[in-house]
């Protein structure tokens, strides 16, 4: 009697979801490092440097603050990239394990739900760097000035660039990505180094930087700690639990471990004073919520 072999449920499995050969994994831990270099460079990250100043933390404390909850994000991202990298399984395959085939699509939806919302203040936030970049060099952008829903018709022609670029490059698959960060990632520390040179300039060097007084004590300063570290971890909280995305896709738990030390902790400890002396003028300390000048509440002294 001859067994036929059962086809796989189409819901179930597909060439995405199928587990990645050890063979057929392109990534090392340079790869890995990029991706997180291209990804700890974004507004809100900034916004959270200059936050905890504008909070009253000192330079140093928030130095602490971001090497505090960098540390934890490390030790759960490696933790969690573990099955990844064994398996070569992405998250929504191995949740199933927990929640079952049909009960995994639930906290897949949900994840679905804050990634979208993480692209939606990227995108808007990178369109307005590149509305602001063409206004300098292309006056002649300036003129799209009708309004439509709150935003200038440059303004959204900036936005469906950006959605185009992300768009062309997710159509390549998410090999493409490596590829990508392989060049973006480096591009992105320089032009972060160049940020940092040009906020010391500005700012008399680091010495105004570093002069600026702690403002919190004793339960004040433990409380604020607290919220500020869980502030930074909430961040990248969710990408914590699908990194298997990316880590079935690294040819060993040395290489995921090393990209990640180098790409996350190291990097945003080098990085992360870009916020607070951009943000620095004249001995005040300004939220960069807001990316209109004059409408952020500065921390005066």
């Amino acid at each position: 009697m001859t067994t036929l072999p059962l086809a796989p449920d189409p819901h179930l499995y597909n060439e995405d979801l199928a587990p990645v050969p050890q063979n057929r994994r392109p990534w090392n831990w340079l790869n890995l490092a990029t991706i997180w270099m291209g990804m700890v460079h974004n507004i809100v990250v900034y916004e959270a440097a200059a936050g905890l100043m504008a909070l009253g933390f000192s330079a140093v404390e928030c130095l602490e603050v971001v090497a505090v909850a960098y540390a934890v994000l490390f030790i759960a991202m490696c933790l969690n990239a573990v099955s990844g990298t064994r398996y070569g399984l992405p998250f929504c395959v191995l949740i199933r394990s927990a929640f079952g085939p049909v009960g995994a699509q639930l906290p897949v939806i949900l994840r679905g739900f804050c990634a979208i919302f993480w692209f939606s203040v990227q995108a808007y936030a990178a369109s307005q760097a590149v509305d602001a970049i063409l206004m300098t060099i292309w006056p002649v952008w300036k003129t799209l000035s009708m309004t439509w829903l709150g935003m200038t018709m440059h303004g959204w022609c900036a936005l469906a660039l950006i959605w185009a670029l992300h768009g062309w490059i997710m159509n390549h698959g998410i090999k493409s990505i490596g590829r990508f960060e392989l060049v973006a990632g480096p591009l992105v520390i320089i032009m972060g180094a160049g940020a940092a040179i040009w906020g010391l300039s500005v700012g008399h060097g680091i010495g105004p930087l570093f002069a600026l007084p702690s403002h919190l004590h004793g339960w004040a300063f433990a409380a604020t700690f607290a919220g500020g570290v869980t502030g930074i971890i909430g961040m990248w909280a969710s990408f914590a639990v699908n990194v298997p995305d990316l880590s079935r896709l690294v040819r060993s738990q040395r290489d995921q471990v090393i990209g990640q030390l180098i790409g996350l902790p190291v990097t945003a400890l080098i990085f992360y004073p870009d916020g607070d002396c951009d943000d620095l003028r004249n001995g005040h300390c300004f939220w960069p919520c807001d990316l209109e000048p004059g409408r952020s509440a500065p921390r005066t002294e």
